[in-house]
């Protein structure tokens, strides 16, 4: 939850591709996820916070992971499954 927080904040997270932070943050940027300790050096010397602009992160964050965009998906699900 503290990932979708900070993304609902606006602010970028850095994440392992380990677990299930990757489906969250690869709709932000999957240049955010790290493999090992190299890439996660990489990613922290070259980030930039003007590369992730507040409103555009809190935007992508309430279009795929806001309680209103989870119920649409999930009515989407029952009328597909109500129609089959």
């Amino acid at each position: 939850l503290v990932t979708l927080e900070a993304l609902s904040l606006g602010t970028p997270v850095i994440a392992s591709r380990k677990g299930g932070l990757p489906e969250i943050i690869e709709k932000i940027d999957k240049n955010l996820l790290f493999t090992d300790w190299n890439q996660l050096k990489e990613i922290l010397l070259t980030f930039s916070k003007q590369t992730y602009k507040e409103e555009k992160i809190r935007n992508l964050c309430n279009q795929y992971f806001s309680p209103n965009a989870y119920t649409q998906n999930y009515l989407k699900i029952i009328k597909n499954n109500l129609s089959a």
